[in-house]
């Protein structure tokens, strides 16, 4: 965790999170001259940074998220028509493809509404306020053309004509706030949902975002085949390879790391039910990897061997407790138990799962018990030997 200052922001990294916070909250953190370079900065090493995988932006105090442009400062500049990148304006004048979140507390009136309209979800307090207000001072607001995508045009005209306030709550009803909460757990709603999303594959996370953007510049088809080239890298990447095997592994929980992580941790969800009775044995499982569908069927019955002995042991050491009770399992199978935990472990997770359904199992239970009692039964000879010996048919005591 680190903080510093980048002009009249405060840049924080709380592990995977990155928070912004304009730092004027006597001048109800509106933007000047200090605000924009920080943020240009600010955000520029947000997109850089790797580790960061989601940004919040924020206002210091419980009064203003930011009240629009600093009216003294543009009054001093006599600034008429507003320069092309004179305004941090997200998906305009800067490029971020990780997630950003704005957490409003207090109002965000005239360039406030723009700072949280560029982000991507918004938290606000029950007591934030937003407006835009430039129809009542005379200004434009070029940047709200987006707006027409994201508020019912009738709800957007009154915003823009009367420039009066909407509550947070207005705001959640019309489709412009994501959570509204209480001011005291505002950041804390914030960190949780940005929390959320760093546990997704940040890939697809990126390219959910940018495929919602270049949607809204498109008809549909446009829009369908648009989509199609932005995830093709991510169905390339490492990502869509892992993760279905940790899925059918841990369940929906978490990105291939954050999975990965909780199986180092141990046991748990992120451990598989054979692959942890023993422990690895690399040089068996280099042996023993399956490479394609063709290879396991091409030792389909190999793998059927394997598959009876170690369920066989798994139910005799379940329900046996004691080798005179019941059937005695050689030591000399011991070898073949641990080579049956290796096969499994290189097994697609698929064919893994449909082994240790109740039916499969079952009928491979089913099968063992057969050849147990067929192998009990005695065989001819011996039963002539006995019907010479006693006149009767043998029994084995």
């Amino acid at each position: 965790m680190g903080q510093e200052v980048l002009g009249d922001i405060l840049f924080e990294t709380r592990g995977q999170i990155t928070i912004l916070t304009i730092n004027r909250p006597e001048q109800r953190n509106s933007i000047n001259k200090g605000v924009r370079e920080g943020l240009f900065a600010g955000f520029e090493r947000f997109e850089a940074d790797k580790t960061s995988r989601v940004a919040i932006l924020t206002g210091a105090g419980t009064q203003a998220f930011c009240a629009g442009a600093d009216l003294k400062e543009m009054s001093e500049l006599g600034i008429g028509i507003l320069p092309r990148n004179f305004l941090p304006l997200i998906g305009d004048t800067i490029e971020v493809r990780k997630p950003v979140i704005a957490a409003v507390n207090g109002v965000a009136y005239a360039g406030g509404w723009m700072l949280a309209q560029m982000c991507d979800l918004v938290v606000a307090s029950d007591s934030a306020r937003f407006a835009i207000t430039e129809a009542k001072v005379g200004r434009g607001m070029p940047w709200a053309t987006p707006l027409t995508h994201m508020i019912p045009q009738k709800i957007l005209l009154e915003i823009l004509m009367t420039g009066n306030p909407v509550t947070a709550q207005r705001a959640y009803e019309f489709g412009f706030v994501n959570h509204v909460t209480h001011p005291e757990d505002l950041l804390a709603r914030a960190l949780e949902l940005a929390g959320t999303i760093c546990d997704n594959a940040p890939l697809t996370v990126a390219a959910a975002k940018q495929m919602v953007y270049t949607a809204t510049e498109m008809g549909r088809s446009a829009a369908m085949e648009a989509g199609r080239r932005i995830f093709e890298p991510v169905y390339q990447s490492q990502d869509a390879q892992e993760g279905p095997k940790l899925f059918c592994r841990t369940g929906p929980c978490a990105h291939p790391d954050a999975a990965a992580q909780r199986r180092k941790k141990g046991g748990g969800a992120g451990q598989w039910p054979i692959a942890s009775w023993h422990p690895p044995m690399k040089k068996l499982l280099r042996i023993l990897t399956v490479h394609s569908v063709k290879d396991l069927l091409r030792y389909k019955s190999f793998f059927l061997l394997i598959f009876l002995l170690l369920l066989a042991d798994r139910i005799i050491h379940r329900f046996v407790k004691s080798p005179d009770k019941g059937f005695a399992w050689p030591h000399g199978f011991e070898l073949g138990r641990q080579t049956a935990d290796f096969v499994f472990s290189q097994l697609p997770e698929k064919m893994v799962q449909w082994l240790f359904t109740p039916r499969v199992m079952a009928i491979a239970a089913g099968l063992f018990m057969l050849k147990q009692v067929i192998s009990l039964w005695p065989s001819s000879d011996m039963r002539r030997m006995h019907r010479k010996e006693r006149g009767r048919f043998g029994v084995f005591e």
